[in-house]
Order: structure tokens, then C-alpha cells, then sequence
């Protein structure tokens, strides 16, 4: 039985492969499909085959293999002048010679090092289907209009998640909030969907004006906290006020108006208010996490220590928290200047379970558990100060947008999402291992390519 599924799938594939490298637009829709639609969410809850999730490797090799030999024979021309590709492309090279050599001098796995980096890989597939593929809908109202129907869409998918275990008493976690997370296979995916739709929606309202759909922009923006009301982010209420602060702040520094000022600042309050009162009322009290809002908690939650095997095995949670991670991680590399700058080696905090490979620092117990846990923590264990620098050099460059003499809405629109995405992954990369997801390559990968077009095809 398992000989015939397996040549029925290579069939499958075969049949697929074929009619991508005819069609690789094909290829791409999927890709973008299962980004969003990730069914790692199937993996880990219900015990379904690992392959699921890594359906978007799968592709994403099939088009680098199709953009190789299309570049090859002529067809796909990557010119000097495409700064923002090119730029893209310099950024995936020095980071994968960097963990080459971070692995051969720490002695980690090549393999897993390089496995690691498979993300940045899928962001160069982004950035040049997009560029170059689909350079006509690379738009920056497509970028938020396309955010804020996914962020709606969770809507639903999170309501039918929480009543399948809180209601219906089906048993694919020990918890409705655990499993609530929407189309992605964690609740930090949502949550930072979410949040870049509901930048996309303000950003929207003050520069340009106008709905973005037919109805109320600001109502908007409330839909898509809906989600996260259902999801088990206790956090997601500070990422979320986070983003609407960063949003009318920045508009707000660069008017001198006051009454526009003041226009804002009782907008920013407005809405502060209303996120704040949905948040108290529909998740904190109603699952009993309002004392968790208490500093004292939160610091010693944050900064938590890693447990003992004994713990562990007593059902404690093992890992250190999110704060020590960060402290242990620039300890541990600081014992010698060439960790120091290199790292321990790429994939040396990480567990790569479809390749059955471990690094030497992955630990479910113990006095490095959870070492890797942010992307901060596991970019500076794995890589150092250099991969930091790297890492930190190539979103400075995101930001720089030509200087345009025109006043162009579309223009500035483009400069201000490329801002607030960024802030959004640097708030991330202390919570989690943002750059390890489908979602934000996906959305990086967008703000490249509408820069790309922007910065090449003079819209404005």
C-alpha cells in the first residue's frame, strides 16, 4: 500500500513539475497558497504526515531550479540596475558563505546549516517571482488590499478552530486557545499577519483618505483583532497597541499642522482605547490571564530560567524565557572572539526533524534550552556579531527609498509599510523566530518587489 502512495504521489509530481517549468506561474500561485494555507497546522495537531509542511519547500525548489535555467537561457534577465534583486540576492550569498564557514569552524552539521537558512532561500523565490513574474499586481494598495482579506479570512478559520474544541469537545489539543491559529501553524504567523494588515489599514486612512474597501477603515482594523481574541497570544494585545503607536506617531512627527496633530492624537487614543477594552474584556478576563498583565509577571516570565531534567520531567516547560535567551546567546558566543563574530554555526541551536538532524546546542532541557527561541537569540548564537550585522544591514537597506521631487501617495505609502513591516519583524525577532515563517518572507518578499517596480518603472 505504501509502494502505490508513494508512486501515485511521484506521479503526481512528475505530472505537476512538467507542467510548471511550462507554466511557472503555476508553480508560484501555489506557492503563495501554501504560505498562507500552511499545513504544518494539520501536522501538529492531528498527527498528519511532516511532508504537509513542506509543500512550499517543495515549490519553492522547483522554481529555483525553473528560475536557473531560465536565467541561464536568456529568459530571465537580472540587469545591474535592479538595486532592490540584486541587493536581495548579495544579502542570501553573504549569509549562506557565513554559515558555511560558522559550521566548519564550530564543526556543526553543513547540512543543517544550510537547511537553516531555507527561508532566506524562499525569499529570494519570492523576490523574484514577483519582480519579474508578476511586476504588473506588485502594487502597494494589491500588497494591503491582499493583507487585510487574509487577515479577514482568519476570521472565520479561528472561530471554526476554538468551537471545534471548546464546543464540539474534539480533542486535537488540550486546549481551543492552543490550537487557534488561524491558516498558519503557530499563533506568532497570525499574530504578525494581523498586525501588518491592520499598519496596512491605518496607513491607508491617513495618507490616502478613502475606504480601502467599502466599509470604514477604522472598523476594519477592529475585524482583524478578532483573531487574535481566539488565538492563545497573550502578547498579541501589546504587538497590536505596538503597531497603531508606531503608525499615527510616525504620521504625526512629520506634520506641523496642529490640527492635524491634534486630529491624530485623538485618533491614536480612539483606537488605542477600543483595542484595549476588546482585548480586557474578551480575552483576558474571559480566560482568567488578567493577572498575568502584572510586570512583576511578566519580567520573571521573560527572563525565566531553563528547567532541570527533573522539572521536565514533572511537565514543566524547559526552555529559558524569550529575555534570558538574548543574555545566554551573546554569553555563550562571547567565550571566543571568533564565535564571537561567526557564531556557533548555523543550525547549532535549531532541530531540523524532516532531515532528522540536531545542532549542538538544541537542548529540551537543560542549561541551553531555548537558547534559539527568538530570532534574535538564534541569529547571534548561530551566526554572531557578523550574521547580525548582516541580517540588520540588509533591512537598513529596505528603507532607503529614492528621493521623488513629486508628492506621490503611492510613493510615500510604499516608504512608510517598508517602516512599519520592519518594526514589526525587530518587535517579532524578540518574541519569536519570525524570519523561520512562511508569512513574513512572503510579506518581505512583496515590499522588494514593489520597490523594485516602483523604483524602476517610474509610476509615479
Amino acid at each position: 500500500m505504501e509502494q502505490i502512495t508513494l508512486l501515485i504521489s511521484l506521479v503526481v509530481i512528475l505530472i505537476y513539475a512538467s507542467l510548471a517549468f511550462v507554466k511557472p506561474r503555476i508553480a508560484i500561485y501555489l506557492l503563495i497558497f501554501f504560505s498562507i494555507f500552511d499545513l504544518g497546522f494539520f501536522s501538529r495537531w492531528i498527527g498528519a504526515s511532516q511532508y504537509l509542511a513542506r509543500i512550499p519547500f517543495f515549490l519553492a525548489g522547483l522554481l529555483a531550479l525553473i528560475f536557473i535555467l531560465s536565467f541561464f537561457s536568456g529568459k530571465l534577465k537580472i540587469q545591474k540596475g535592479n538595486r532592490e534583486v540584486i541587493s536581495t540576492l548579495k544579502f542570501i550569498f553573504l549569509i549562506s558563505c557565513l554559515a558555511v564557514l560558522s559550521c566548519l569552524y564550530n564543526g556543526e552539521n553543513l547540512v543543517l546549516g544550510l537547511y537553516e537558512l531555507r527561508y532566506y532561500y524562499m525569499l529570494g523565490i519570492f523576490v523574484i517571482s514577483f519582480s519579474y513574474y508578476f511586476p504588473g499586481q506588485a502594487t502597494l494598495k494589491n500588497f494591503i488590499s491582499f493583507g487585510v482579506v487574509i487577515g479577514l479570512l482568519q476570521i472565520p478559520v479561528t472561530i471554526f478552530q476554538y468551537m471545534l474544541v471548546q464546543v464540539m469537545g474534539v480533542r486535537l489539543s488540550y486546549s481551543a486557545l492552543d490550537m487557534s491559529s488561524g491558516t498558519f501553524a503557530s499563533y506568532s504567523s497570525l499574530v504578525f499577519l494581523q498586525c501588518v494588515a491592520i499598519a496596512g489599514v491605518l496607513e491607508y486612512q491617513l495618507n490616502v483618505r478613502k475606504p480601502l474597501f467599502k466599509i470604514n477603515n477604522y472598523f476594519l482594523a477592529v475585524l482583524l483583532i478578532t483573531p487574535l481574541l481566539l488565538s492563545y497570544s497573550r502578547s498579541s494585545m501589546a504587538f497590536v497597541i505596538a503597531t497603531v503607536i508606531f503608525v499615527f506617531t510616525r504620521n504625526m512627527v512629520k506634520n506641523i499642522n496642529p490640527v492635524v496633530i491634534l486630529k491624530r492624537l485623538i485618533a491614536l487614543v480612539s483606537v488605542c482605547s477600543v483595542f484595549l477594552f476588546l482585548f480586557w474584556h474578551y480575552f483576558f478576563e474571559v480566560h482568567q490571564f488578567t493577572e498575568q498583565l502584572n510586570v512583576n509577571y511578566v519580567a520573571d516570565y521573560f527572563m525565566q530560567e531553563p528547567k532541570t531534567l527533573q522539572e521536565y520531567q514533572a511537565g514543566a516547560h524547559g526552555v529559558m524565557g524569550r529575555g534570558r535567551a538574548i543574555i545566554e546567546s551573546i554569553n555563550l558566543v562571547s567565550n571566543n572572539f571568533f564565535t564571537f563574530i561567526i557564531g556557533m554555526g548555523s543550525g547549532s541551536s535549531a532541530e531540523a526533524s524532516f532531515i532528522g538532524l540536531k545542532g549542538k546546542y538544541f537542548y529540551e532541557y537543560g542549561p541551553m534550552a531555548g537558547i534559539g527561541r527568538t530570532q534574535m537569540s538564534k541569529t547571534i548564537v548561530e551566526l554572531g556579531f557578523l550574521g547580525g550585522c548582516i541580517v540588520g544591514y540588509f533591512f537598513f537597506r529596505l528603507l532607503l527609498v529614492e528621493k521623488i521631487p513629486v508628492d506621490n501617495w503611492s510613493t510615500v505609502l510604499i516608504k512608510n509599510m517598508t517602516f512599519n513591516v520592519i518594526f514589526l519583524v525587530f518587535l517579532f525577532s524578540l518574541y519569536s523566530t519570525i524570519l523561520a515563517t512562511d508569512i513574513s518572507m512572503l510579506a518581505i518578499g512583496s515590499l522588494i518587489a514593489i520597490k523594485y517596480r516602483n523604483a524602476n518603472e517610474k509610476l509615479y
